[in-house]
């Protein structure tokens, strides 16, 4: 596109009507509806044992809640929710409402573990070391913190993530016995404005003896995007039910924020909660 302009300015452009900019208006303006809100969980665990309940609710009056526990999208044939119900095993849930005249909601996910712990509340939970330690100030609660069950938020100071900075996380689980381990899984925070970013790698190793490692094939990597919004993201392995009673979990950090990063060169944080582990 090339634009000749003169010498001086032509005063008469645009007087004449049929010069003028013209947008057209539609005679009848596209309808906009009002949409339903968000379903969410009336807490409700999402780490369990032997089973958890399972309730959902949306604020929008009169809205009617659809979900399904096998990760399909969500729709209005999927089944209707009425009363809470239970979960036994892994899943993972999506909901969403619907109501008429109403745009539908967001169609949310979260994801349900039943993970392996003592059921016997007066034992400690399985045993962890740490190659490198946490931070303090991000203790999250302390030794057991990442075998607790209760999850972190998307709010970094919630007092439930552990922080590490520069380093890489690297623990070793000691589950107290041989057991078959289907899958393993760590959450991860990724809140670049406070410096904490996604781990390049995660991996998990398996043993019987605390001595002897293999690697589980699968491991995931990850490639770091530019200004992500703030979230929560599981790493997860399949394990097909390799007999194990070690458990070492890895995770890379991109050690220094990135060039495009305001905090360019300096130390990058992992946050990490919850180390789930699935046996059979």
């Amino acid at each position: 596109l090339t634009l000749q302009m003169g010498s001086q300015p032509n005063k008469n452009l645009g007087r004449n009507e049929k010069n003028r900019p013209f947008a057209p208006w539609p005679e009848t303006p596209p309808e906009i509806l009002p949409r339903v809100a968000p379903v969410v969980l009336r807490e409700t665990p999402t780490i369990f044992t032997d089973s958890t309940i399972v309730s959902l609710f949306c604020i929008t009056p009169d809205a009617e809640i659809h979900y399904t526990t096998d990760g399909s999208p969500v729709t209005e044939v999927s089944v209707v929710f009425q009363q809470p119900f239970v979960l036994k095993e892994s899943a993972t849930l999506r909901m969403r409402a619907f109501k008429t005249n109403y745009a539908p909601g967001a169609d949310e996910t979260v994801f349900f573990y039943h993970s392996t712990f003592r059921k016997n509340k007066d034992e400690q939970f399985p045993k962890i070391k740490y190659k490198a330690n946490y931070a303090q100030k991000y203790a999250g609660g302390g030794q057991s913190a990442l075998l607790d069950g209760r999850r972190g938020s998307r709010r970094f100071s919630d007092g439930r993530w552990q922080g590490f900075e520069e380093n890489d996380l690297y623990v070793t689980i000691d589950l107290g016995k041989v057991m078959p381990v289907t899958r393993v899984s760590a959450g991860f925070l990724s809140d670049q404005e406070r410096w904490i970013f996604l781990p390049l790698n995660f991996s998990v190793q398996l043993s019987t003896d605390g001595i002897h490692f293999e690697t589980v094939e699968g491991g995931v990597s990850h490639k770091t995007v530019r200004y992500a919004a703030t979230d929560i993201t599981d790493f997860r392995v399949v394990c097909k039910s390799v007999p194990a009673r070690f458990i070492r979990v890895q995770a890379e950090t991109v050690g220094r924020c990135p060039d495009w990063h305001k905090g360019a060169g300096g130390k990058a944080w992992i946050f990490v909660d919850e180390i789930m582990i699935e046996t059979r």
